[in-house]
């Protein structure tokens, strides 16, 4: 995605998708993100060095809201989702969101946050 890209996921449903790489169902790479009333299962991410068996995404400002991301599995890092923050400051709005019920081989059964930023800003209330 070009620098200011906005991407807008708005009321889907994903289910039993896979990949090899980061993003069993979503990966999601642009400045502004917005993951609102989408339902996410039974996805799987396959590589071992890769993350997010439901959503892997990485931005500068996330709203995730009112998502259900359930029974997602990875090989990796972060079952259900996988946040990479690297920039210098990130605003993760996530709140009022079911993320439960999935598994990873490696860290965040649910939710995993990697990444260089300076400033990781995770709030889960609005």
């Amino acid at each position: 995605m070009p620098a200011g890209a906005t991407v807008d996921l708005l009321g889907n449903t994903f289910k039993q998708n896979n990949a090899f790489q980061n993003g069993g169902a979503l990966y999601v790479d642009a400045s502004t993100v917005r993951l609102l009333n989408n339902v996410i299962v039974g996805n799987q991410q396959s590589g071992s060095g890769y993350k997010g068996g439901g959503v892997w995404v990485r931005a500068t400002a996330l709203d995730m809201i009112n998502n259900t991301v359930f029974g997602n599995t990875t090989a990796g890092n972060g079952g259900g989702v996988a946040f990479q923050v690297d920039g210098v400051t990130e605003i993760l709005h996530v709140y009022n969101n079911i993320i439960w019920g999935n598994t990873a081989s490696g860290n965040g059964a649910d939710v995993h946050l990697a990444g260089t930023g300076q400033q990781k800003l995770f709030s889960t209330t609005t």
